[in-house]
């Protein structure tokens, strides 16, 4: 058990710190701007806009990291991607779980 905990971690840490902070970012921004809209009002559309709204919230830090010298890293991209996803999936099985 400790082989595959240690192969587990350092599979892991290979990312780096900021891959984790974007996925678990927009996974967290998905989840929040599509409840925030559910509640409002919007109906099933905010599994359409909160989603889009945070990988466009994505590209925009990227866009501004390009700006300020610290490049355009398509891999932020990814994991924001991955985070929104991620995201979707989870809200679609506690939409479900409410529908049973």
């Amino acid at each position: 058990m400790d082989k595959f905990i240690k192969k587990l971690t350092d599979f892991l840490f290979r990312f780096g710190k900021d891959r984790y902070i974007h996925y678990s970012l927009s996974l967290v921004l998905t989840q929040l701007f599509s409840a925030v809209m559910l509640i409002v009002g919007i109906g099933n559309w905010s599994l359409f806009i909160g989603p889009a709204l945070v990988l466009c919230l994505g590209f925009a830090k990227e866009f501004h990291d390009e700006k300020s010298g610290e490049g355009f890293e398509p891999y932020d991209v990814v994991w924001d991607f991955l985070g929104v996803f991620s995201g979707i999936v989870l809200m679609i099985l506690i939409l479900a779980g409410f529908k049973l």
